[in-house]
């Protein structure tokens, strides 16, 4: 019966002493860890050191509640997010905004202008069918379809221009401009088919 009566491990004053120096150690070692990422946090979210110093001073000395008031007023979000926000922003309105400049003087200018206002440099040329704006890599008109090295000529009148440059050869005849030149192709026969 004298187990029953006895503390297992000694005195329960002593027990109760190890379990205090627990949980106190433990109450430390929490205070400790806020306290520091309190600051940690603080100078991300801030990036003022007087900031960080009042987050350690508010929750070293009001522990958990000073953590909890820390909570409250800290910045929304870090200034690492702040800044990848303004660079979207800023993106996003040069995507909206996209301006042409002029290659010599840096200027804005708009799609459609063949030339630079302000110093006169050609931007682009024109179309000589239906007169709109060309980029210098373009072959072909998108607007009228004209090729960019034709002259100004009507649509339909170049499918017939195309239609009859398809004439075979045999039904060409070819006339010599001088009796010179008439002469060589009658005596070298040979020499023009070669």
């Amino acid at each position: 019966m004298t187990f029953l009566m006895e503390w297992p491990g000694g005195s329960w004053q002593e027990t109760l002493r190890l379990a205090a120096l627990g949980v106190g150690i433990y109450w430390a070692a929490l205070w400790l860890a806020v306290t520091f990422w309190a600051g940690r946090d603080a100078r991300i979210r801030s990036g003022s050191w007087a900031f960080s110093a009042l987050a350690v001073l508010l929750v070293g000395t009001a522990s958990l509640p000073g953590l909890a008031l820390y909570l409250l007023v800290r910045p929304r979000s870090t200034q690492r997010q702040r800044y990848l926000r303004s660079l979207q922003e800023t993106a996003l309105q040069r995507l909206l905004m996209e301006e042409e400049h002029c290659p010599a003087c840096k200027r804005v200018v708009r799609a459609e202008y063949l030339v630079c206002p302000a110093c006169l440099m050609q931007l682009k040329r024109s179309c000589t069918a239906c007169s709109k704006p060309l980029a210098e890599s373009w072959q072909v008109c998108p607007f009228c379809m004209a090729g960019v090295n034709e002259t100004a000529v009507p649509l339909e009148e170049r499918r017939r221009a195309r239609q009859a440059a398809a004439v075979p050869v045999a039904a060409v005849s070819i006339t010599p401009a001088s009796p010179a030149v008439s002469a060589a192709v009658q005596t070298a026969p040979g020499t023009l088919a070669s």
